[in-house]
């Protein structure tokens, strides 16, 4: 799942806004969800936690720190389930899945190999037998769901609030996510997973799944994302090629959120590197820049941080993975100013 917390609202927004950077060129798209309401259909579809307190300000902060980072040259559709107590404006267009696919396929068409493509989700995740989900979906080698042990999802919102819900309706797989970013025509593509059991979104090879530890390049994170994306054919791995993925925890980990912060520990500490990341020093925050620091960052916070029992702590649940697509890259120009949106 993800963290712990309250009750409902919406908030649908489409922002376009800045940057022209040496180094960083091309159009920037960002799709940016967090969910903090699962009020209505927790129960039915087997989340042990109805809601999340940091999730809806973790995706506002997330879009708001493009926006001051990109500029002019970034195009962010926002969308946020929240719970009733947020300030978070409402409005319509809640991250339910039927919409975020929408959002792939009708964006897909207005990208193109130069431009920059970012996914990013805050919000329950959850590692259960694909028969318990959809006993008509099959597995990577075509075996049937009910011979296929386990998948990682995404769990998404409902149109409405109040309204039934089913596992398929509301939980987007690992394949589906990564079919959905096979459309995404960019040769730059971002994605960050701010919730439990992330890392296992980035493969659906248990095998490999099982080994992902902190790491960057020649690593077996490095070996999951190729085998992730490389897809299996040619046309597959050429729509998959370059594309680094960043997630809150290991295949069987937990993510966590603080009370104190008002943010998950995951997002808190990539932002933090929006501003401290550069490590070199030249102006610019690099994807293993990015990495190192969230890794070292969120490990440091979640330490510190009383909000969550020592137990908890002690079990190591939270682990950053990261990938790239065999290169690094620049990722976001040195943004002193983020701070301003944490």
């Amino acid at each position: 799942m993800k963290k712990t917390a309250l009750t409902a609202a919406a908030a649908f927004l489409l922002i376009s806004c800045a940057l022209s950077s040496p180094g960083i060129t091309g159009k920037t798209c960002a799709f940016v969800y967090g969910i903090s309401d699962y009020s209505d259909y927790a129960g039915s579809v087997g989340l042990s936690a109805a809601s999340l307190r940091a999730c809806q300000f973790d995706a506002q902060s997330f879009a708001d720190a493009l926006e001051t980072a990109y500029g002019d040259s970034v195009e962010i559709i926002l969308r946020i389930a929240s719970n009733s107590a947020s300030s978070v404006s409402s409005g319509g267009g809640r991250p339910t899945k039927s919409r975020i696919l929408a959002d792939f396929r009708e964006t897909a068409a207005s990208l193109s190999a130069e431009d920059r493509f970012i996914f990013y989700f805050a919000g329950h995740g959850v590692s259960v037998s694909a028969s318990e989900v959809d006993d008509t979906d099959f597995g990577e080698y075509g075996e049937t769901a009910v011979s296929f042990s386990s998948r990682e999802y995404l769990c998404l919102s409902v149109e409405n609030p109040g309204e039934a819900a089913e596992r398929k309706d509301v939980f987007l797989s690992d394949r589906e996510l990564r079919d959905a970013l096979a459309d995404v025509p960019c040769e730059r593509k971002f994605v960050f997973l701010d919730c439990c059991h992330s890392g296992g979104m980035i493969s659906s090879y248990p095998d490999v799944n099982g080994s992902i530890q902190n790491g960057f390049s020649d690593s077996k994170m490095h070996l999951a994302i190729q085998t992730y994306v490389g897809g299996r054919s040619e046309a597959e791995a050429q729509a998959h090629k370059n594309t680094w993925m960043l997630a809150a925890a290991g295949e069987t980990g937990l993510s966590y959120e603080s009370a104190s912060l008002g943010h998950g520990f995951f997002t808190y500490a990539v932002l933090l590197a929006f501003a401290e990341g550069d490590l070199n020093g030249d102006g610019f925050v690099s994807w293993s820049e990015l990495t190192a620091y969230t890794a070292a960052e969120s490990a440091a916070i979640l330490d510190e941080i009383d909000d969550i029992s020592g137990s908890r702590k002690a079990a190591g649940d939270m682990l950053v993975t990261c990938g790239s697509g065999g290169e690094d890259i620049l990722f976001v120009p040195v943004t002193p100013s983020v701070g301003s949106v944490l």
